[in-house]
């Protein structure tokens, strides 16, 4: 019986401890709402509740960027609306799910990498109570670290989430599949490649594949002709090249769907500044990583914020700069010394280069880090840690490291205890984000729309003024701060905030058709037309809020039958949930008295069967009866004897 064999019998023993108490202790966050994102990637795309669209918008970009080509995250979106609608308790489910499946996921793959650790060196005889101690305390490292609370708690980092189950899936397939020379390469390689689809942020995986060979005694860093051999021995040469095919199909089909692989985006280049301030850019978000990883209390938040790009005389910066260094030199030198947990070590680091901003990315109001880009780097961080409680050594040491392991366990428990409730929603997100970021105009922001949609212009325009003090060229404050002015019958200065809006981002339907709202109690109705006509409607001709606006103009013109079929064009391109931005122009509508005025302009201008239309209408919503004789004694004048 092979070492895998032997332990294998005590897995399904041990491997859902770390499961359940996970469960239990992230259980609260199945009571939260939807927050930040989620409105527009769950509740604001359309195609999520046209199932005509589901299959079309698999072949599309991720809404947040052209480049984000997501189709494996998106259709388990679109599962959990088929199951649940739009209750957000089923989305937060699903997120809790993927979250144990990588804990469980973690735990089995530290009984593979530390099954020689479980076994008395004198007599080879394996040690009980050691065998449950390192996967479960794996498991738990990795199952409780308050760095999860964000990918558990918002439903928008679901593709986070199963690109590190397919890829820990890769992992274990390697592991399992040793002695299948062709199924081990191909199901290597379809994690891999199932992985890419849900997230891009795995792009990384072939490198970190290779540290995982060390890992695991199959490969040899020096010299190059014996780690060829080893590699060739153990089979790694064969799954690698899976890896790549796999990589180069993804290529494939990205070009095909989308049609390009890669669209530039001029802003990244300020958000990398010079060569220095890009390297610097690099050291400091390793070092914020390692921080949380180290240390997620009172280290944690939704917004991670920093000036961008960073000043070279920023000391932090520099700081962070020599600590990479010291990251980098440090893992080697563990390497050396112990040959596993450095090579773990090492698949960390390696697992984050794709959030490093090696290749910039654009997280907005100037923050740098996620803690959702974790999940995957947290399970060889967990892998590591735990081997430093490996009970082969003095009994007194032993259990000194046992009681640290235990009070760092509480302590996360306590610390995603009360993580977990801010982001219950978005009020207690974004309250919590300012605490945490007071220089970022996000979360004012964020939080100017939140006040708008309670119905409390007065703090939502507080807070939209406060996000723009701190970034003047935010079209989003300025559009929030439109909206609560609008609110609040200041319709003049409304619309000097949406064209503020407007001309900043002057690709944002959403701050034309803003402005044209806002231009219709003014009485500039050309205008307000105009631009919905040829800014909103042009942009996107299935911009819903546009045809409410239409139908607004049309009904201070006194046109209450175009006015209905502008709200009805309009409700068909709202997702559900949203149909209240139609509710009141289409109670408008039903107000007789306006086809009563409708049918007295057409017998004026000799219109006689829109005149005879809108007199059944008026009839239809009860109508008086003055009014009506009103209506046919304009007939009798008009009609030629």
């Amino acid at each position: 019986m092979t070492d895998l064999d032997e332990s294998s019998a005590t897995l399904p023993r041990v491997v859902w401890i770390p499961v359940v108490i996970a469960f239990m202790v992230f259980l609260p966050a199945l009571s939260n709402r939807f927050v930040w994102d989620d409105h527009l990637l769950v509740l604001g795309a359309p195609f999520f509740h046209t199932p005509s669209m589901w299959a079309q918008s698999l072949g599309e970009p991720l809404i947040f960027s052209p480049n984000h080509f997501q189709p494996v995250a998106l259709l388990s979106l679109i599962l959990d609306v088929r199951i649940a609608g739009t209750s957000p308790t089923p989305y937060h489910f699903t997120n809790l799910i993927l979250h144990l499946v990588n804990t469980l996921l973690v735990t089995i793959l530290a009984a593979h990498v530390y099954r020689e650790s479980v076994k008395d060196p004198s007599s080879g005889t394996r040690l009980h109570d050691d065998a449950m101690l390192v996967p479960v305390g794996a498991g738990v490292l990795y199952g409780l670290h308050p760095a999860v609370v964000e990918a558990v708690s918002f439903v928008s980092c679901r593709s986070d989430l199963l690109m590190t189950t397919f890829l820990l899936l890769a992992l274990l397939a390697d592991e399992t599949l040793q002695r299948r020379s062709i199924l081990r390469p191909l199901g290597v390689a379809l994690a891999f490649l199932l992985a890419m689809l849900a997230s891009e942020m795995a792009a990384g995986f072939i490198l970190v594949y290779a540290a995982w060979q060390f890992v695991r005694g199959r490969a040899r860093l020096w010299p190059v002709g014996e780690c060829w051999s080893k590699a060739r021995e153990h089979g790694s040469l064969a799954v690698t090249a899976a890896l790549l095919v796999a990589g180069g199909l993804y290529l494939y089909l990205r070009h095909k769907v989308l049609g390009q692989l890669y669209l530039s985006d001029p802003g990244l280049e300020s958000i990398a500044g010079s060569s220095m301030q890009h390297v610097l850019l690099v050291a400091r978000s390793l070092a914020e990583y390692l921080l949380v990883l180290a240390w997620p209390f009172g280290t944690l938040g939704p917004i991670h914020h920093n000036t961008l790009p960073i000043p070279l005389g920023d000391a932090t910066a520099r700081a962070a700069l020599l600590l990479a260094i010291l990251a980098v030199v440090g893992s080697v030198l563990v390497v050396r010394r112990a040959p596993l947990r450095g090579g773990l070590l090492v698949a960390g680091l390696l697992s984050l280069l794709p959030a490093l901003h090696v290749f910039p990315m654009h997280l907005r109001g100037g923050g740098y880090i996620a803690e959702r880009f974790l999940m995957f780097p947290l399970a060889f961080f967990a892998l590591f840690a735990i081997g430093f409680v490996r009970t082969n050594s003095a009994q007194a040491s032993r259990r000194l490291r046992l009681a640290l392991a235990a009070t760092w366990a509480l302590a996360c428990v306590v610390s995603v205890g009360r993580t977990v409730p801010h982001w219950r929603d978005d009020t207690a997100l974004w309250a919590w984000a300012i605490q945490r970021a007071p220089l970022s105009e996000v979360p004012s922001t964020h939080l100017a729309e939140v006040y708008n949609n309670n119905g409390d212009p007065r703090r939502g325009l507080k807070a939209a003024y406060k996000a723009l003090d701190l970034n003047a060229m935010n079209p989003r404050a300025w559009n929030h701060a439109g909206v609560a002015l609008h609110a609040l019958a200041l319709h003049e200065q409304a619309a000097q905030a949406f064209e503020q809006a407007a001309t900043m981002d002057a690709t944002n339907p959403t701050y034309w058709s803003n402005l044209a709202t806002a231009l219709v109690p003014l009485g500039r109705l050309d205008e307000a037309e105009r631009i919905v006509t040829r800014q909103t409607l042009k942009m996107n001709p299935e911009f819903a809020e546009g045809y409410v606006v239409l139908g607004a103009i049309s009904l201070e013109r006194g046109r209450p039958d175009l006015a209905v079929r502008h709200f009805r064009q309009g409700l068909n391109f709202l997702p559900p949930g949203e149909a209240f931005l139609t509710r009141r122009g289409m109670a408008q509508v039903q107000e007789p008295h306006r086809w009563v005025e409708l049918a007295l302009r057409f017998v004026a201008e000799a219109n006689l069967e829109g005149a005879q239309s809108a007199l059944s209408q008026a009839r239809r919503l009860g109508a008086g009866a003055e009014d009506l004789a009103r209506i046919e004694s304009a007939f009798s004048g008009a009609i030629p004897r």
